[in-house]
């Protein structure tokens, strides 16, 4: 007889459902033998290439077998799915606790500094309010004084002119605004 290997090299690669239609044509054919005693060449080949096709789809199904995954393996799998992402979602949230400390730090740093700025623009412009009353204030005195001392030059002026040049000044100062109403 022939070993496995000489049958599979020798045997077409065909698939699962070749090979079943092939089977029960075979099948059939082997089963019309009748009531005689003897076997047909027909009879006998179909019932070897039965088994041989049969032989081939074991190998098939073994073959599919080791590939596919037991329960035991799958559990693992899904433990180290589990592991994994319970281990990412663990750093995911210390990612977040990180991000959020360094957020409220900016956000600190960032009110303290408007803060910082805000009394530092308002003690300047204390100052500044400070020093522009003290200016007009100084100006004002200034100009108070300058105004008295010309104030009491014209009347130094005056008494010496005596009352004919205030007659003459008043009168100046009447054409001087006739003139200036006309003009308008």
């Amino acid at each position: 007889m022939n070993s496995r290997s000489d049958r599979e090299s020798s045997t077409p690669k065909y698939s699962m459902d070749e090979l079943k239609v092939m089977n029960r044509r075979d099948l059939t054919a082997a089963s019309e033998c009748g009531t005689r005693v003897t076997l047909t060449e027909k009879n006998w080949s179909a019932v070897v290439s039965l088994l041989e096709r049969l032989c081939s789809m074991l190998d098939m199904i073994l073959a599919t077998l080791a590939a596919l995954l037991t329960k035991p393996d799958a559990e693992e799998l899904l433990g180290q799915i589990e592991r994994s992402t319970q281990m990412q979602l663990q750093q995911l949230n210390q990612t977040a606790e990180q991000f959020e400390r360094q957020a409220n730090q900016m956000n600190d740093r960032y009110a303290a500094k408007s803060n910082s700025l805000l009394r530092s623009s308002e003690e300047s412009l204390q100052k500044l309010e400070s020093s522009t009353k003290n200016t007009l204030r100084d100006m004002t005195s200034e100009t108070r004084a300058q105004i008295n001392e010309l104030i009491e030059s014209v009347r130094k002026w005056l008494t010496r002119l005596g009352m004919t040049s205030l007659l003459l000044l008043v009168v100046l100062g009447i054409i001087f605004g006739i003139v200036m109403l006309r003009k308008l």
